[in-house]
């Protein structure tokens, strides 16, 4: 989550260095090669909706709301089961597609063996609230 005011470059090219942070695999794969190309040859500013345009944020807000707005984000994932996201954070940072799809199922199968949900996709909201914004569906067995 950005500013919409926020502004971004990748300057290592006006000084003969080339992007660090893994800038010339990552940026690529996210916006494409000659959009990084073009970033990364000119050296030139973008904004935070601009970032968002590109695929580089998720959100762009206005100054004042940039707080918020992360606070509410960060609401909603922490009325998520931890395991969930530590199992999809794994698969999908398996750079390698065969062994992320063996990541995600082993994920999904410890999950499914941990979790406490609706067993029907028409059993409707659970004891524990309704994904509405209320607790959540799922509860982690202690």
């Amino acid at each position: 989550m950005v500013a919409h005011t926020a502004r971004f470059a990748l300057r290592e090219v006006r000084y003969g260095l080339i992007p660090d942070m893994g800038a010339t695999v990552s940026l690529p794969g996210t916006v494409g090669r000659e959009r990084a190309l073009d970033l990364i040859l000119t050296g030139r500013e973008f904004t935070g909706a601009q970032a968002v345009e590109m695929g580089l944020a998720l959100s762009s807000h206005p100054d004042a709301d940039v707080a918020a707005a992360a606070s509410a984000y960060a609401a909603e994932i922490a009325r998520v089961p931890r395991s969930g996201i530590a199992h999809t954070k794994a698969a999908l940072s398996e750079p390698d597609p065969d062994r992320s799809l063996l990541l995600a199922a082993r994920g999904q199968a410890a999950c499914v063996r941990q979790a406490d949900f609706p067993r029907s996709a028409g059993a409707g909201p659970g004891p524990h609230g309704d994904a509405d914004g209320s607790p959540p569906l799922h509860r982690e067995r202690t």
